[in-house]
């Protein structure tokens, strides 16, 4: 019971009282008012062209072929935003209704397992926000309520690469790329922000988790795991792009290593500077 009463405190009070939703909410908003506008007078596009392009990213960079990097700044600002919510609270819960926690149960292992599925939690109400707003955005348009993507939409995506396969994907393929692989993405990324906090100040911690972001932008490699949060990274819609099924294992062996190398860490860590300031 009181496992699932810390849980309930960090939802009410690193989610619920911290209104986060609403800012991914408006961000996923201008997006796919964006996608509508790109999408204009080049076919019917559906709700599933829609949520691939909300994560669509950026297609695979060309080193040395005269080619200029267009970074996705779409892309960046909604993960980094989702990733921002989850920065500051467990650092201060530390501090305060936490500390209390790990002096009465004498466990810190309760409070890192706790605060791993607030991480879980806190991801699953962002991307819910994420996939209710792009509905609603999709009913106010007259958006077709077909998960399916679109051939025509696919070839607007990729205007400025060649080597793409213009097909519609079906609407499990499309929940893949664009839904459940972000949603791993953001959850693993999250983890390790929390181990990272442990270690140096959230805001550092914030800019090292952008940088891999930002770094699977520049390079495709099923071993940067932005990747997998990149529809069109994805070998579904590219040649040489990432696997899809693989990344579903490394994301999930990512997460239970950083949960490993965490528990032992923050055992073994020395909490009390945290606690003072």
């Amino acid at each position: 019971m009181k496992f699932f009463r810390i849980v309930l405190h960090d939802i009410t009070e690193g989610t619920l009282r911290r209104p986060y939703f609403i800012l991914v909410s408006l961000i996923t908003f201008f997006i796919c008012q964006r996608a509508f506008y790109t999408f204009s007078g080049h076919g019917i596009a559906t709700i599933g062209d829609y949520f691939i392009f909300c994560m669509a990213g950026i297609e695979p960079f060309q080193f040395g072929m005269g080619e200029q990097f267009r970074f996705p700044i779409q892309w960046i600002i909604l993960l980094g935003g989702m990733l921002y919510t989850s920065l500051n609270y467990p650092r201060q819960d530390i501090g305060t209704y936490g500390q209390q926690m790990l002096i009465r149960m004498d466990s810190r292992m309760t409070w890192w397992l706790s605060k791993w599925t607030w991480l879980f939690l806190n991801s699953l109400i962002l991307f819910l926000t994420y996939i209710v707003t792009i509905i609603l955005f999709s009913i106010c348009k007259g958006v077709p309520f077909a998960l399916a993507s679109s051939p025509d939409m696919t070839d607007l995506l990729y205007i400025n690469y060649w080597d793409y396969i213009s097909i519609s994907l079906s609407g499990n393929k499309v929940k893949l790329i664009s839904i459940m692989l972000p949603f791993l993405v953001l959850f693993s990324l999250s983890t390790l922000q929390l181990l990272f906090t442990l270690i140096i100040s959230p805001m550092f911690s914030f800019f090292l988790i952008l940088s891999v972001l930002i770094v699977s932008a520049f390079a495709t490699s099923p071993f940067l795991i932005g990747n997998y949060a990149m529809s069109q990274r994805s070998t579904f819609m590219i040649k040489n792009g990432v696997n899809p099924c693989e990344g579903i294992w490394i994301l999930v062996i990512a997460i239970l290593i950083i949960f490993i190398v965490g528990a032992v860490m923050f055992k073994r860590t020395d909490i009390l500077p945290v606690e003072n300031e």
